[in-house]
């Protein structure tokens, strides 16, 4: 009974009431526009690897219409080291570009301010769209009364109910997806028919295609090869969906590697945010095998620990080697070698773009396959670079001719009518 009375209401809601809730409230920041007071806008900022939002931020930023924040609000599914840790990197990332924002008290994990009644937002920016990842305080659920977006973090890989059509997805006011594959897929499956995608491009790669900013590596010598290696964290195969994760079998390889190829190569370990919290969980690792395994990649001479943001890591590697789901695309974006590790079971209901990404990968499924890459790396071999090339200008160039920060602040703008500017 309870089952039949949600799929009613929800039904009603995509319906009817979000489309009126979404006319009303355009309506609504227009004429507070036109009254001379500040939309306010707000970024949720889960931790440093999903920041999607600087160049849009600075967009609205400068932008004397608008009133912007930012809010510290790590998931509620990791561990209460693991989350201090990321909620620390962000205060770090935000105090360096002297940004301000509504802090998280890691203690008691709670937010410091009550963002309905504190900060009392138009606009919300979400970079996930699941139920479950965040504390209740800031869940969309909370604003379904007002206008709230999702810029994901990733592009998506599979397609899923769960990645296009949730309730986030037909709740929002609007999702700004990354290419045209992503909304044929919101328009076969989600209920609304994807009537509120935005293909914009992908928010990353404004700064992929910017300089390095900042060379992060240990070894500045050119000669020494840089490789990053990228692990899942669904390490356990029964609690899992995707079961990704090679890490099991691949920790004390990667040591391994490390260690022969010293004088020729340097390696980034760039886990997922969430492996450490899962390893704890683990029987044959804990914490304490955890944490000395993490910190061993920071003592050898040529290896260093990457928890924070990737994107000049991404622009200043040589290749990498991983098992990601959103990097299966991602780092095509910096068009360098590629090593793809599927030893577990092959993912179901695979994107289009994700399908053509893979093909533009080399694939591991041991460990001579991952030396053997190695080995081209270190020899400058590399028979896929013409295929990555098409596919990056026939798949992964944002439209409209402009950069991805610009398309999504003319959306918003244009759709509550302040071109008049």
């Amino acid at each position: 009974m309870k089952n039949f009375i949600y799929m009613v209401f929800f039904y009603i809601f995509v319906k009817y009431i979000a489309p009126l809730r979404n006319f009303y409230q355009q309506k609504k920041l227009f004429h507070l526009a036109q009254k001379g007071k500040k939309i306010k806008i707000c970024f949720i900022a889960m931790n440093l690897g999903m920041w999607r939002y600087q160049a849009i931020y600075e967009l609205f930023k400068n932008d004397e219409r608008f009133e912007v924040s930012v809010l510290l609000s790590p998931t509620c599914l990791w561990d209460k080291t693991e989350q201090a840790r990321s909620v620390q990197e962000l205060r770090d990332y935000f105090q360096s570009k002297d940004i301000s924002y509504y802090d998280w008290d890691t203690n008691n994990q709670v937010s410091k301010v009550d963002i309905k009644q504190d900060i009392n937002p138009d606009i919300i920016f979400y970079p996930q769209q699941y139920k479950n990842t965040l504390y209740k305080e800031h869940s969309y659920r909370r604003f379904l009364k007002k206008l709230f977006c999702l810029c994901p973090y990733g592009i998506a890989t599979e397609e899923t109910q769960w990645t296009y059509n949730t309730e986030f997805h037909n709740f929002a006011w609007k999702l700004f997806y990354t290419n045209q594959g992503e909304l044929k897929a919101a328009q076969r499956i989600a209920y609304n028919k994807g009537k509120n995608v935005i293909i914009t491009g992908y928010p990353n790669l404004d700064e992929y295609l910017s300089p390095v900013k900042n060379d992060i590596w240990k070894i500045k010598n050119p000669s020494i090869k840089r490789l990053i290696w990228a692990p899942h964290y669904s390490i356990f195969e029964d609690e899992d969906e995707l079961h990704l994760s090679n890490f099991l079998w691949m920790a004390e390889d990667m040591i391994k590697i490390a260690e022969l190829y010293q004088d020729k190569l340097q390696i980034a370990f760039k886990p997922h945010p969430k492996l450490r919290t899962r390893l704890y969980q683990h029987p044959d690792w804990g914490k304490e095998k955890t944490d000395l395994y993490y910190n061993r990649w920071n003592e050898m001479i040529n290896t260093q620990l990457e928890t924070g943001p990737f994107i000049d890591l991404f622009k200043s590697s040589d290749a990498m080697v991983h098992d990601s789901d959103s990097f299966q695309i991602e780092y095509l974006y910096v068009n360098k070698p590629v090593m793809f590790v599927k030893q577990k079971k092959e993912q179901k209901n695979t994107s289009e773009l994700r399908n053509l990404a893979i093909e533009c990968h080399y694939i591991g499924n041991c460990f001579k396959d991952i030396e053997k890459f190695i080995n081209m790396i270190i020899d400058e071999d590399d028979p896929m670079k013409e295929k990555r090339d098409s596919f990056f200008k026939d798949y992964l160039l944002p439209p409209n001719g402009t950069n991805v920060a610009l398309n999504i602040y003319n959306d918003i703008i244009k759709s509550i009518s302040l071109n008049d500017k």
